[in-house]
């Protein structure tokens, strides 16, 4: 996951993306996910998360987001068969 900048007061954004997820293949997911943010030892808020989906026209849904440590889970509502990959940009220590 590389930093992408160090802050004044010497907080960190830092970004990581997911392997390939597969959603199930029958009708559609609510799948629970959590993502190690491996360069902060705490995250304190995220910044952003982007989704590339390699299925046409299927969204994904985030939601329940929860912070322990460096550790982001979230709940993802998809489309059955959906494949994605995900970015998360945080920000912390």
């Amino acid at each position: 996951m590389p930093v992408i900048s160090i802050l004044p007061d010497k907080r960190v954004i830092a970004k990581t993306r997911t392997p390939p997820l597969g959603i199930m293949p029958t009708g559609g997911a609510i799948v629970s996910v959590a993502i190690s943010m491996s360069d902060l030892k705490a995250v304190e808020e995220v910044i952003a998360v982007n989704f590339v989906v390699m299925s046409a026209k299927t969204e994904v849904t985030p939601s329940d987001f929860k912070i322990a440590g460096n550790v982001v889970g979230m709940t993802l509502n998809a489309a059955a068969g959906t494949t994605l990959t995900m970015e998360v940009i945080a920000i912390g220590f």
